[in-house]
């Protein structure tokens, strides 16, 4: 749900000559949520009094409703500045009788217009609460309540209207509650209403952590209480004091909020990056930098809020700093990337302004180092021995010493193959770990923040249950028995990234029914936070297709060769932003900057029944044309991208499954792929991986060969001649070298290859 700041001091007259202004579309979306209640203390006292003398409060509840109006009694007990009901100066409640009831039949309409239609009534705000409806409303329920909702607001303009999400139940991510309440967020957010998010106050503690499968009683609060002071009530209806003390908070917030303090303006949000997002050119030893709107607390820039990680290098250490003078926050890495990787910045909400007012929320951008040299053409390969039947391969530096090494999954022996590279695109297995069933997809990342890699697999036994594993490094590229998440069936595939960016990795994976999301916690530890039903995605992958600072993903699903898109809240739940046809049978995809040099995110889709490679041009925001396809041999099941001939565009590379061949497809100055390439490896490859494992500054390949033999091939890129005066490396000498050296040197462009 959406994270609103807040804001001190600043402006106050501008808020109260707003006060309480009323409009049917406001300017963004207000959410009361579990971060309203931290920064409850942060709302200034002239913005309460402007709340007291103007909102008079038409509130439609039953017992559980009544938390929030206990939670205002703990809160005036506390402090008697926050008080109602009590003369002049003092907020106006009027508590009808009845809840919003069942979804579809809409009781409490008649009411409320009656009470607004009432002569010389001064009522300013409308809130009804559920209790309990929530749980099996549908769909089309919601959809019901929400065009109620909308219609009075366009009959009384001058009123506001505060929607509800249902309290908690006890189902979890997977059940109708969690899916139902998703509706109502994602239409209040997209339509920028105010909503009293009552199931997310009850799901997160005071420190943050998070608690799906919790019901309205609020075991949590009892437990936190055990060990913290927490004020006392005369009884809170069927739940905990704490919980209801929280809402009473969370409801002044919102009132805080409903009079213009903390608007967006306030807010203090990322202006630019650099490297920029999506950028392809990036030096290894590149500072990582941020330039915000407002004058930022440089005390909250850290270690855990400002996190940086390689996808070959794994999670990086450095130092950060902050410019009074530009607004710009700094991580500059102490080793350098890999050639070729992608590397992620996260920055958490936990950043703040100097008058304290936190992101509303945290800000994620990706970009990818420069790889230099190559001319996508292959030295003759060599093969190494791995498990039976290894289907993928990815590429990280698991040991910390600089050199990438390869790890490969194994159906036969339901294991994961570590090759440690010597330095010099060399292997030798250093060790076969126990994936916990067969592992189709892999990834490596520091799930822990322990500056160690782990490895994450995904996989189904027997009776083909999904499981997620991950196999905590324990140093040295040596790993430990595997922490298993179990859930879904049939598994596919999986991606690792920070979609909620709070500083811990999350692990998305699909099934046969649908793709779910583990949230990342303290210690490593997965907890189900977000699930997309009905969505069988053979293959999935992340990356920012908006460009809005957060992370989104994106499923091949199969026969049918449908690509559906989903985009990121900011908080790690999503929404379907449409489907698009790429051909017959969509078997795996990619997201990189392919087409336009635009920063956008293309999608990348290999065909097996066509035997193709399909690119959707990302036309923004995370809008894809028709597919531009390129045909290959036979069978293609996997593809890798990356810059082969280090001209700085995106190339990519397909296994070849019926063929035993690799397919290189050179991307020709940003517009159009072309086919240039078939290299034999035989067998039957299942996988690639693109990484610099030679250390010569250009992009290797890697394939598995899916047969009980097993093994891994590892091609090295050839390294192309230099000529004296190529600044940029395209083989030639002209007037585009020039270019490229003036723009290095004003315009801090990429440095030339060569001396």
């Amino acid at each position: 749900m959406a994270r609103v700041s807040r804001h001190v001091g600043v402006m106050i007259a501008c808020f109260l000559l707003a006060a309480l202004a009323p409009s049917v579309a406001l300017a963004e979306a207000i959410f009361a949520s579990h971060t309203s209640v931290a920064e409850f203390d942060q709302i200034p006292t002239a913005v309460i009094e402007t709340v007291k003398n103007n909102m008079v409060l038409f509130y439609g509840h039953t017992s559980h409703g009544s938390q929030i109006v206990t939670g205002m009694e703990m809160v005036r007990a506390e402090n008697g500045f926050y008080d109602f009901n009590n003369g002049a100066g003092t907020l106006t409640l009027y508590e009808p009788g009845g809840d919003l009831g069942n979804a579809e039949e809409t009781l409490w309409v008649a009411p409320t217009r009656a009470a607004l239609n009432t002569p010389g009534n001064d009522i300013t705000v409308v809130m009804w609460s559920w209790c309990g409806q929530v749980s099996w409303a549908t769909e089309e329920g919601i959809n019901i309540y929400l065009g109620a909702m909308n219609q009075l607001e366009q009959e009384y303009p001058d009123v506001q209207f505060v929607y509800m999400t249902g309290h908690l139940d006890g189902g979890g991510p997977e059940e109708n509650l969690y899916l139902r309440n998703n509706q109502i967020r994602a239409y209040c957010a997209a339509n920028n209403k105010i909503l009293f998010d009552f199931a997310d106050i009850e799901s997160y503690d005071p420190d943050d952590n998070y608690y799906p499968d919790e019901t309205d009683a609020c075991g949590w609060c009892e437990t936190w209480c055990g060990t913290h002071e927490c004020p006392p009530c005369d009884g809170c209806a069927h739940s905990h004091c704490f919980n209801c003390y929280r809402k009473g908070k969370a409801f002044w917030w919102m009132a805080a909020r409903m009079t213009g303090w903390g608007s967006q303006d306030t807010i203090p949000h990322v202006v630019s990056v650099s490297p920029e997002q999506n950028g392809r050119h990036a030096a290894p030893s590149t500072a990582i930098s941020a330039v915000f709107n407002t004058a930022m607390d440089p005390a909250t820039f850290t270690g855990t809020t400002f996190i940086v990680h390689g996808d070959l290098t794994g999670r990086h250490q450095g130092t950060i700093t902050y410019t009074d003078l530009t607004r710009t926050a700094t991580f500059t890495p102490t080793a350098a990337f890999a050639r070729g990787e992608v590397v992620t910045a996260v920055l958490t909400d936990d950043i703040a302004s100097l008058p304290g007012v936190r992101m509303q929320n945290g800000y994620t951008w990706s970009f990818t180092v420069a790889s230099v040299g190559g001319q996508g053409t292959f030295l003759p390969d060599t093969t190494y021995a791995v498990g039976s039947y290894p289907k993928p391969v990815i590429a990280a530096d698991v040991d910390a010493d600089g050199a990438i090494d390869l790890a490969t999954g194994n159906l036969g022996p339901e294991t994961i193959t570590v090759l440690d590279n010597d330095g010099s695109g060399g292997f030798s297995q250093s060790g076969e770990y126990y994936a916990s069933y067969n592992p189709v997809a892999l990834a490596a990342a520091d799930m822990n923040n322990d500056h160690l890699t782990d490895i994450v697999a995904v996989g189904e036994d027997g009776e083909y249950f999904a499981h997620v594993a991950v196999l905590p490094g324990i140093g040295e590229g040596a790993f430990d028995a595997p922490n298993v998440y179990t859930g879904g069936s049939f598994a596919y595939d999986l991606c690792v990234s920070d979609f909620d960016a709070d500083g811990f990795l999350d692990v998305a994976r699909s099934c046969n029914d649908g793709i779910a999301v583990y949230a990342g916690m303290v210690g490593g530890d997965l907890i189900l936070s977000a699930t997309i039903p009905g969505v069988s995605a053979v293959a999935i992958c992340a990356g920012d297709l908006d460009r809005d600072g957060d992370i989104d993903l994106a499923g091949a699903l199969g026969w049918g060769g449908e690509v559906a898109v989903f985009l990121n809240s900011g908080h790690g739940t999503f929404t379907s932003a449409g489907t698009y046809v790429s051909g017959s049978n969509a078997a795996d995809i990619l997201a990189a900057d392919v087409v336009g040099n635009d920063h956008c995110m293309d999608i990348i889709i290999v065909d097996a029944a066509d035997k193709a490679v399909a690119v959707l041009a990302n036309e923004g925001p995370a809008t894809f044309s028709t597919p531009n396809v390129t045909s290959v041999p036979d069978g293609p099941v996997s593809a890798t991208a990356g810059d082969f001939d280090g001209d700085g565009d995106i190339d990519i590379i397909t296994a070849d499954a019926d063929s035993g061949t690799v397919s290189y497809l050179l991307n020709t100055n940003n517009a159009a792929i072309i086919l240039v390439l078939t290299r034999e490896v035989g067998g039957n490859p299942s996988s690639a991986a693109a990484a610099d494992v030679d250390g010569d500054g250009d992009l290797d390949l890697t394939v598995t060969d899916f047969s009980a033999a097993g093994a891994v091939t590892v091609l090295i890129n050839q390294d192309r001649e230099y000529i004296a005066g190529d600044a940029n490396d395209d083989g030639n000498v002209n007037v585009g070298d020039a270019v490229f050296i003036i723009t290095y040197v004003f315009r801090s462009g990429p440095a030339p290859n060569h001396p």
